[in-house]
């Protein structure tokens, strides 16, 4: 059977760089507080944090797959 931390310690460094990325985009999108008639800051937030959550999401489901692909081979 794979070593499954293996597979878990890998989703787990994939959540803290998402962490890290959010909170450089809250900080970039924050220290810039001008003027934003059209809000297209608060619009561009929410692509960029969509596109940050889909990221994790694709590479834990890769985790996972490589997870089962490496169990299927030891059964």
């Amino acid at each position: 059977m794979p070593d499954i931390d293996k597979y878990f310690d890998a989703i787990d460094a994939a959540r803290v760089q998402r962490v890290k990325e959010l909170s450089e985009i809250k900080y970039k999108f924050s220290a810039n507080s001008g003027p934003d008639p059209e809000n297209i800051k608060s619009k561009a937030v929410v692509v960029l944090a969509y596109a940050n959550w889909e990221g994790f999401y694709n590479e834990c489901v890769h985790a996972y797959a490589r997870f089962l692909s490496a169990w299927r081979k030891d059964s």
